[in-house]
């Protein structure tokens, strides 16, 4: 098992990992073409990285991935006193269902997390599921499982 950033060669293993989180482990969506949401999130993962602020860890295993968590750097407005001028928002978290409860998601959030204070990140959020509120509590995430939301657009 290794436990690394992603290169642009991991973009097809990405992809793949991503539909697998959204379809219920890979099972059919209606109205969705998965050869087309495949090309879509590669283009997706070479633009959203090009301003650094996007990062992906993955395990690999045998070659191939496993696991997925994203975190995307938020930039904070400098404020005197403020120690840290971002945090982290973790996103896209993913470990193979024949994968699960070996401790790969609890060894790839500690790297995460590692890394996160290694760049001074002030925090890390995430809006976790039901099912996955526990693990993030487990590893020392704490407040409301929901954020308040100002909805934009309307999602009909």
């Amino acid at each position: 098992m290794l436990i690394r950033i992603h290169t642009p060669a991991d973009y097809p293993g990405l992809a793949e990992l991503r539909w697998l989180s959204g379809t219920a482990d890979g099972q059919a969506v209606v109205g969705q073409d998965k050869a087309a949401f495949l090309e879509r999130y590669h283009w997706h993962l070479s633009t959203s990285e090009l301003d650094g602020r996007t990062v992906h860890w993955v395990v690999e295993e045998d070659g191939a991935l496993v696991a997925v968590m994203t975190v995307r750097i938020v930039a904070r407005e400098p404020s005197p006193g403020q120690t840290s001028d971002a945090w982290g928002y973790l996103t896209n978290v993913y470990v193979l269902a024949g994968r699960r409860n070996r401790g790969l998601g609890t060894q790839l959030l500690a790297a995460v997390r590692s890394w996160a204070a290694e760049r001074d990140l002030e925090l890390l959020i995430v809006w976790p599921s039901e099912t996955s509120e526990r693990f993030y509590r487990r590893a020392g995430f704490q407040g409301r499982a929901e954020p308040l939301v100002l909805p934009l657009a309307d999602p009909g």
